[in-house]
């Protein structure tokens, strides 16, 4: 663990150094900003922050158990720092991180951005184990990708001052970098791969219906010789082998660590993507990308278009609607605007965010 006993005041903080990369290269170029790391690489140490712990500490007796106590530390470390750095604008591209909203709701002269970072669904907003983190949120000005997010945080009641439908920045920025567009592969599969964790209940993305699914893509490439490239998350050796205990050698298996873009170029490659519930797949279906989605469980927490949807594996459906998208094509749309999980704006989601931020800062 590194550190500091010092840290310069900034007019824009980054909250949480996970995707600082794609924040600064869309977004923070030509501000004033600085990076707060939040996972325990770096401590900030000075008489102001232990101060205001040492004043806190009865709150942190407080709380009935050992990890609660420990997050309250954690909260009074985080809003002692960023109450001293003193920034205008705090920002986040992790949406869903309960200190950022604990944050926000205690130092409200700062204003707190975040950033939507991945699909959001009922299942993400209102969670009846917790529904104590769930009922804190507050993210002052957020931007999401999509209707969905928006309609789905004004439904639970969630605080938030701005709500900006902008589309992903992910996206946006690989798109103003990505050249001409060649179809190398006739499916991409993104991989929805969870570290070897088992995931039960009835959900589109549990063990059980991820591999139904992946067993009626294996069947479909070696029925009809689809060219099938499958976009890795990692680089690791688990990861690797868990897929190719299904697919062998029938199928390529890429991953770029050093390219943040590895999955999106795949993706941009290919003429039909394959994917259960990933932010990849949403984003590229607003493009008008050919997406085919898996809902096995026929969950309705997880919003969809109808057409290009896999409810069931049986009638050949999967090897239908991958045949009409080729051959055919199809029209996909959402079943209501509220549904809608990714939309593509005429101006890029990060210019919109650019603009937003000077205005404050002009205000400040």
């Amino acid at each position: 663990m590194k550190i500091q006993f010092k840290r310069k005041k900034v007019d824009i903080l980054v909250f949480d150094e996970v995707n600082k990369e794609i924040l600064v290269s869309s977004i923070l170029q030509d501000f004033d900003y600085d990076s707060l790391e939040t996972r325990g690489k770096v401590l900030v140490v000075n008489f102001y922050i232990l101060y205001r712990i040492l004043s806190g500490i009865f709150g942190i007796f407080k709380k009935p158990t050992i990890i609660n106590k420990l997050r309250e530390l954690k909260k009074i470390y985080l809003v002692s720092v960023i109450d001293y750095i003193s920034p205008k604008i705090l920002i986040t591209f992790i949406d869903n991180d309960p200190y950022f909203h604990a944050i926000c709701r205690e130092l409200n002269y700062i204003e707190g951005i975040a950033i939507q970072n991945g699909v959001r669904t009922h299942y993400n907003y209102h969670d009846k184990f917790n529904s104590l983190i769930h009922k804190k949120y507050l993210i002052p000005n957020y931007f999401v990708h999509g209707n969905h997010a928006e309609f789905l945080y004004k439904e639970y009641s969630h605080e938030y001052k701005n709500i900006f439908v902008v589309g992903s920045i992910k996206l946006d920025y690989f798109l103003s970098q990505a050249k001409n567009n060649i179809n190398k592969y006739d499916l991409c599969l993104i991989s929805t791969w969870a570290g070897g964790e088992e995931i039960i209940g009835d959900y589109p993305f549990s063990t059980k219906n991820q591999y139904k699914a992946l067993l009626s893509i294996k069947d479909l490439v070696i029925n009809e010789s689809h060219n099938l490239v499958i976009a890795l998350k990692t680089n690791n050796v688990a990861e690797l082998n868990f897929y190719k205990e299904i697919f062998n050698d029938k199928v390529t298996y890429k991953m770029d660590n050093n390219d943040p873009f590895s999955a999106y170029n795949l993706c941009y490659q290919s003429k039909i993507i394959l994917t259960t519930y990933s932010t990849l797949g949403f984003e590229f279906f607003a493009i008008g990308k050919n997406v085919v989605f898996f809902n096995l469980s026929g969950d309705d927490r997880y919003t969809h278009s109808i057409p290009n949807t896999i409810t069931t594996l049986k009638n050949n459906e999967l090897s239908n609607l991958v045949n009409q998208m080729l051959n055919e094509g199809i029209d996909c749309r959402y079943k209501s605007k509220n549904d809608v999980q990714c939309i593509q704006n005429k101006i890029s989601s990060y210019e919109v965010i650019q603009e937003f931020m000077n205005k404050i800062l002009k205000n400040k």
